[in-house]
């Protein structure tokens, strides 16, 4: 992905997890850096496994890191 289209998608990426609480951004986080692999943290409430898991590919994408 070129840095034009990373700078492009990085406002959508970011309207994409602004309401989730630190906890469910930390977990992304951690799901994007383990590619794929089960993260460690887990955040506490309400958990949209598939939701996160499509977002986290997205990520992945977007960075260019693979899965």
């Amino acid at each position: 992905m070129s840095s034009e289209a990373f700078a492009d998608a990085v406002p959508l990426l970011r309207r994409a997890v602004g309401e989730f609480s630190s906890a469910e951004r930390r977990t992304l986080g951690d799901r994007v850096m383990a590619g794929g692999r089960k993260a460690v943290t887990m955040p506490t409430g309400d958990w949209d496994e598939d939701r996160a898991e499509r977002l986290a590919a997205h990520v992945r994408d977007l960075i260019g890191a693979s899965a």
